[in-house]
């Protein structure tokens, strides 16, 4: 029931989340860091940072960390 209406948001939340930041949350679901993301994507710290907090807010997540370890749980397995 309530773990099916989960995964039912989490992916809704995936779908609003832009290419950029399911880039980055992909990233963040491989354990990467801010500075690792950075140079995988050619992106400076501070974009890193500012897509880490839209990936946050829309998931209602009160941190990166947060956020991350939910993110496991519902991306698709890297291509």
């Amino acid at each position: 029931g309530e773990r099916i209406l989960t995964a039912i948001f989490m992916n809704e939340v995936i779908a609003m989340l832009t290419p950029r930041e399911r880039e980055v949350a992909k990233l963040l679901t491989t354990g990467a860091g801010g500075r690792q993301i950075a140079n995988s994507l050619s992106i400076s710290i501070r974009t890193v940072e500012a897509h880490c907090a839209a990936i946050r807010s829309k998931m209602g997540a009160a941190t990166t960390m947060e956020a991350a370890v939910r993110l496991v749980r519902v991306m698709p397995d890297k291509d």
